[in-house]
């Protein structure tokens, strides 16, 4: 037989063995992908919406003219009252307004604001629309009767309903932004128990023997189990699409978005790359457990891996381009969003399907590598490694200070830097060092730390400094961030009025606490078990995702690869908080308004954006030629690096 041929008999083979488990069947399809939709679109329907047909009803006004008398007449169900605003109507004063605005005596516009989750608001907002559109035919008819009537005399023939409920930062409707990490969800819940039971599962009943005696390769053999879990994820994920649009045509449902044949189409074309990519990110992690408890104690650390970059398409601000497109899982979330909103541009489109297909097939290579052996298949080579802990320690600080943030959102600044950085990223970090070997010996200076190596530490933040606020500066060329970033940044430094103040909260801490968790804690652990240059990157990217915004996420990527190659040269940890307190101050020295630096020559070079170019190369020159004179010895082997951290 031809390797197609194999390959086909392996999928169907593989399938059957799922279908035979009706459990894999219900909870990898039915339950996540059809009745989840299906509660969602009766959510509306349990709430209690029956009101009075009495009931009297207040209404804002916003303008005056004759249609607007004529409405107040048509309405004897409704309190009038001038003015009205957003503010009063999620307050509750008000049901619903009309914002009237006149041109002379004519009419050219006409608006009402309500609030959909507020029965009597949406009950105000359809009686309004039966009273408008009665007095708007009449007017019609009125005018086209008389003589001599100029078009433009007649009204409006559209009134905008504004929603408060659904319409959010620019009039954009929640439901696009909520549903990219609904399917994403679905679609890793379906295929994890796919690969579960076809890895693990398999090894546990030991019919993986029976496989690899036939005459196939072991990557043969893989490469069919991929196929079948890509399959049923995107089985699950199509399913759940058609439940979304078959939900979305209930009465009081939730989602807002108007599900046509094309966008069905468009989001089930869009799906197929991510789904691909998931299933090689679950193929390659659960294929490692030995078993199907230790395969599902990876299941968290790998959902919140894979929903964090779709939270992305949670934010309005976030353009889908070319470069967005390009980033993992995030790229299909934003598109599915963009879809919804019928914006998706097709050259985006491509690169988030090209580039999508390029990060599978990397992450199926070295699954490969991984499997090529009947001893890894089968799950017997000896040892545990520390990754998988590390990671769940890792994703766990990042996702506790995402749900953290919104709690401290008004809390003074010392609190709502230092909480995060004391309780989800250096408690984490000392208190499960150890169980990767780590002690909690923390002293700053170590018998054999030099002077030289501090020289290298301090060079080492002022190379970073300007590496990264050259890619920062050339990043904005690409992706631009919205007003409200830079706003935010600025009044962070301007809320903390003491410049010493700024330097150790903004500077220090954040220094301490984030090098304690990535390139002591994170670092140690994945260098057991991978080899430094994987290690360095690794840890980078968690580095990078800590810090939940698209916008810093190359910059802290960067920075990360340039701390972890910093501990892994010199042997030392406590070089690398040094480096990054000096690079945080040296860009809130430049900013502050208290600083003797601000405003002067230094801090112009550092915010032009025609010295980007040089402000990199000359941080990239700093980083690499520094270490060379200062330090040149080799780096980390496996065994020297628990005896080597100060």
């Amino acid at each position: 037989m031809g390797f197609f041929t194999r390959l086909r008999v392996l999928v169907v083979k593989e399938l059957r063995d799922l279908a035979r488990d009706r459990k894999v069947f219900y909870a990898a399809i039915l339950l996540p992908a059809l009745i989840f939709p299906m509660l969602l679109a009766l959510t509306g329907r349990l709430t209690p919406t029956e009101l009075d047909s009495n009931l009297v009803l207040r209404i804002g006004v916003i303008g005056h003219g004759p249609a607007i008398d004529e409405i107040v007449l048509e309405a004897p169900w409704a309190n009038w009252a001038a003015g009205g605003d957003e503010e009063r109507i999620r307050s509750g004063e008000l049901d619903a307004a009309i914002l009237a605005d006149y041109s002379g005596k004519r009419l050219t516009n006409l608006r009402v604001i309500y609030d959909k989750s507020s029965p009597t608001s949406a009950l105000a907002a359809e009686r309004l629309g039966v009273v408008i559109e009665r007095v708007r035919d009449r007017a019609r008819r009125r005018a086209l009767d008389a003589s001599l009537v100029d078009a433009a005399a007649l009204p409006p023939r559209e009134v905008v309903y504004h929603d408060l409920a659904a319409w959010v930062r620019g009039d954009a409707p929640k439901s696009p932004q909520f549903l990219p990490s609904m399917i994403m969800l679905m679609m890793l819940a379906a295929a994890a128990f796919a690969a579960i039971d076809l890895f693990p599962g398999e090894r546990e009943r030991g019919t993986l023997e029976t496989l690899l005696v036939q005459p196939i390769r072991a990557e043969e053999a893989l490469l069919g189990k991929y196929v079948a879990v890509f399959l049923i994820g995107y089985v699950a994920v199509l399913a759940n699409i058609a439940g979304i649009a078959l939900a979305s045509t209930f009465e009081a449902s939730p989602i807002e978005i108007p599900l046509t044949l094309p966008c069905i189409l468009g989001a089930a074309v869009i799906t197929l790359p991510a789904s691909a990519l998931v299933a090689a990110i679950l193929v390659r992690v659960v294929a490692r457990a030995k078993s199907v408890r230790e395969a599902q104690h990876y299941l968290l650390p790998l959902t919140l891996f894979n929903m964090i970059p779709a939270l992305l398409a949670a934010a309005p601000e976030l353009r889908f381009d070319a470069f967005t497109a390009c980033l993992p899982m995030a790229g299909p979330a934003l598109a599915l969003r963009e879809l919804a909103l019928a914006k998706a541009d097709l050259l985006s489109l491509l690169m988030m399907g090209v580039t999508t297909f390029l990060y599978c097939a990397l992450v199926l290579q070295g699954a490969l590598k991984y499997l090529a052996n009947e001893e890894s298949l089968l799950g017997e080579d000896s040892g545990e490694g520390k990754s998988a802990r590390v990671l769940g320690v890792a994703l766990f600080a990042i996702l506790a200070t995402y749900v953290c943030g919104p709690f401290l959102q008004d809390a003074p600044l010392p609190l709502k830097v230092l909480v995060p950085l004391g309780l989800f990223t250096c408690l984490p970090a000392l208190w499960l060092g150890k169980s990767i070997g780590l002690g909690l010996d923390l002293r700053m200076f170590g018998r054999r730390t030099r002077a030289r190596s501090w020289i290298v530490a301090l060079s080492t933040g002022i190379g970073l400094a300007l590496l990264v606020s050259g890619v920062a500066a050339l990043q904005r060329r690409v992706i631009a961030p919205p007003a409200a970033f830079d706003e935010a940044s600025l009044a962070l430094l301007t809320s903390l009025p003491s410049l010493p103040l700024a330097l150790l909260i903004l500077a220090v801490a954040p220094a301490i606490a984030e090098e304690l968790l990535y390139r002591r804690f994170v670092l140690h652990g994945l260098r057991s078990d991978f080899d430094r240059t994987r290690a360095i990157v690794f840890s980078a990217a968690l580095f990078a995702m800590h810090h939940l915004s698209v916008f810093r996420l190359l910059p802290s990527f960067l920075a990360g690869v340039v701390l972890g190659r910093l501990v892994l040269r010199t042997h030392r940890f406590w070089l690398a908080p040094v480096a990054h307190a000096t690079s945080n101050a040296t860009m809130i020295l430049l900013a502050h308004p208290d600083s003797p630096l601000a405003g002067g020559l230094i801090a112009r070079a550092f915010g032009a954006d025609e010295l980007a170019l040089g402000r990199m190369l000359l941080g990239a020159a700093i980083l690499v030629v520094t270490p060379w004179i200062f330090e040149r010895r080799p780096l980390w082997t496996p065994g020297r690096v628990a005896s080597q951290l100060d």
